[in-house]
């Protein structure tokens, strides 16, 4: 289940580096850039899609709080052949085994956010080919947290005042 953005991280690089045979990196601006082809992954934080559902106290003293969240990732491929890797990128989400992957982490693929996109033709640089995506998740977040329970109430005096 997921719980953390690490969490997400992984299973997002798990399916990008299951589809694509280049290097697969988290953008970072600091970073050395790696031989082409390559792709960069920058994930957004999560957002809560409705309200949250908080059960009352189990028998154990546990609180839980159920949240279903949406996130994207905005993917850049760059390289020959960038607009492809992204097509076929997208094509692997409609994969029984990229499907189960996700599932089995409590994710679903949502929507596109953004198709796959030519930057190259749309910044009207030619010096290197290079594509962007942009897919949005959704998972169920579990929180839980122990508050205990009251054993026992001792009253003193008269309930009536």
């Amino acid at each position: 289940m997921l719980t953390k953005l690490s969490d997400i991280k992984l299973l997002i690089e798990a399916w990008v580096c299951g589809q694509f045979a280049g290097k697969v990196i988290w953008t970072n601006s600091d970073a050395p850039v790696p031989e082409r082809p390559f792709i960069t992954l920058a994930l957004k934080t999560p957002k809560p899609l409705n309200r949250p559902y908080q059960a009352g106290a189990n028998k154990q003293g546990v609180i839980s709080r159920y949240t279903t969240q949406q996130f994207s990732i905005t993917i850049h491929c760059y390289g020959e052949g960038a607009n492809q890797s992204l097509f076929d990128l997208r094509e692997s989400l409609d994969l029984l085994s990229v499907q189960k992957l996700l599932h089995a982490s409590g994710a679903s693929y949502l929507k596109d956010l953004m198709e796959v996109q030519d930057a190259t033709s749309r910044t009207g640089t030619r010096y290197e080919e290079r594509a962007v995506y942009e897919p949005a998740f959704i998972y169920k977040s579990v929180q839980s947290e122990e508050v205990g329970f009251i054993e026992e109430v001792k009253f003193e005096g008269d309930i009536h005042g």
